[in-house]
């Protein structure tokens, strides 16, 4: 009796561990950042530009909440210090975002933010979705 119990324990930690190695960060991760990268453009004028450096701050920190999360079926392997390098991110686009709400921007400082921002999402869209 005491065999079968130690086989049926056994198969259920089997199941287990199974099922924890199949989780990972859910796939809408990869899915945010390869639509960020697609969408990775220079507008041409100033204002423009601001307005996406504001939106740069939700779309940061929607990836890095999703890269806390995990699902069955979800992208595995992800490094924590990738998820240090984007919660990073998420905190700067927020810094960015609030120096132009307060009209404390510079617009040649804007654009090369944005520009980094932009290569991150590219960076952020291979890592993911490689």
């Amino acid at each position: 009796m005491k065999k079968v119990r130690f086989m049926i324990h056994g198969a259920a930690a089997l199941l287990v561990a199974a099922t924890l190695v199949a989780c990972g960060v859910p796939r809408e991760a990869g899915s945010i950042a390869a639509q960020h990268a697609a969408a990775a453009t220079m507008p041409a004028d100033d204002a423009a530009v601001e307005q996406r450096l504001q939106q740069e701050a939700a779309a940061w920190a929607a990836l890095s909440q999703l890269l806390k999360k995990q699902e069955f079926g979800g992208i595995t392997g992800v490094d924590a210090g990738f998820v240090q390098l984007i919660d990073q991110t998420a905190a700067l686009a927020k810094r960015d975002g609030d120096i132009v709400a307060n009209g404390q921007d510079n617009a040649a400082l804007n654009r090369q933010s944005l520009q980094r921002f932009n290569d991150l999402w590219h960076q952020a869209d291979q890592y993911l979705n490689q």
